[in-house]
């Protein structure tokens, strides 16, 4: 049984929403998984996440946040992520621009977030979390595998498809 805001492993835990919510997650073995989470939701959580530690480092404008996710499960939902950066006693969400989708059947997937000089992801050294929201109603989710990386800017050039929106 997983504890609210207790670490899973150094860096990965899940947290929720007490007041409001009543979430009991079990972590059945999962094999070769990364993680098997099997969550029970009664009453409205705000807030239901696993939280990944990024550990401390900087981010420039222009750089591209991937993530590549193995997993299988929560068919049907979208899965929000954002990076939580933590400075100087302030605290900013950067929401990437690309979700992961649920699957019934094993699937991988992968998302890219070009970074701009206006997000609290960008800027100093700080200490980041990817936040990956769940969601508020009975599930199970087996990541089978997790890759991040970061295209610096300059060597990101062309990853991302040009549009309109790019020039804004």
């Amino acid at each position: 049984m997983a504890v609210n805001d207790a670490p899973l492993v150094d860096g990965i835990y899940l947290s929720w929403d007490q007041e409001e919510g009543d979430v009991q997650v079990s972590l059945p073995p999962s094999g070769d998984d990364l993680l098997h989470i099997s969550a029970r939701v009664g009453g409205q959580p705000r807030w239901l996440c696993l939280n990944i530690a990024l550990g401390e480092t900087a981010f420039e404008p222009g750089a591209v946040f991937g993530v590549v996710a193995g997993l299988q499960g929560c068919a049907g939902e979208t899965l929000r992520m954002f990076v939580r950066t933590s400075r100087e006693g302030e605290t900013t969400d950067t929401p990437l621009s690309e979700e992961i989708a649920g699957s019934r059947e094993a699937t991988v997937q992968v998302t890219m977030h070009r970074l701009t000089a206006s997000e609290g992801l960008v800027g100093a050294p700080g200490f980041h979390t990817l936040v990956v929201d769940l969601p508020f109603h009975d599930f199970d989710l087996v990541l089978h595998d997790m890759h991040l990386f970061v295209l610096q800017s300059g060597k990101a050039l062309g990853v991302m498809p040009t549009t309109l929106g790019n020039f804004t």
